[in-house]
């Protein structure tokens, strides 16, 4: 041991007394620090929509998708991960409602795409909005979805979102919706 901590000093009394090697390492450290920096920057990019919202539109036509509501509802039912990110690309309101006022958060929420209900929770979509009772935290609930449960309360719902899943799922709601 006596021998590494001398080997050590050495080293380190060497890099002292030469400016060039100190430089070299401190530069060394930087380029280190700057190239995680930038893969990290990547990463965090490639969340952001590289499309203007005409060539989203563009690209949802390709796909056969109209730029609508319904649309945009119906492809986060079926998960369809990159028609959501192109209907956010193009600008449409991620709390957008269909014709029975449900969002596209409820019906993503209701199947289980935790991946589309984590887009539609970056890109704002309101955790609160409810169709009476129905919210997106209820339809995840119901249908056993613990993980996007979890993304849903990372948002944190509301008191009121909270306490009717709480009844939703309590013996007396329960009794009753089997009679």
């Amino acid at each position: 041991m006596k021998q590494k901590t001398s080997r050590v000093e050495l080293l380190s009394s060497r890099v002292k007394s030469n400016p060039i090697v100190a430089a070299l390492i401190v530069l060394g450290t930087v380029v280190i620090a700057f190239s995680s920096f930038t893969d990290a920057a990547k990463k965090l990019l490639s969340i952001v929509p590289k499309q203007s919202p005409e060539e989203a539109r563009e690209a949802l036509g390709r796909m056969s998708l109209p730029y609508t509501p319904e649309a945009f509802i119906q492809s986060a039912a079926t998960g369809d991960l990159p028609a959501i990110k192109l209907f956010l690309a193009a600008g449409i309101d991620p709390n957008a409602k269909n014709d029975e006022e449900e969002t596209a958060l409820m019906y993503a929420a209701y199947k289980g795409n935790t991946n589309v209900v984590a887009a539609l929770l970056r890109a704002g979509a309101d955790v609160n909005l409810r169709k009476g009772h129905h919210t997106a935290l209820r339809s995840a609930a119901s249908g056993g979805h613990i993980d996007t449960v979890r993304a849903l309360f990372e948002k944190k719902p509301d008191t009121e979102s909270i306490d009717d899943v709480r009844y939703y799922f309590s013996s007396s709601a329960v009794s009753t919706r089997s009679r």
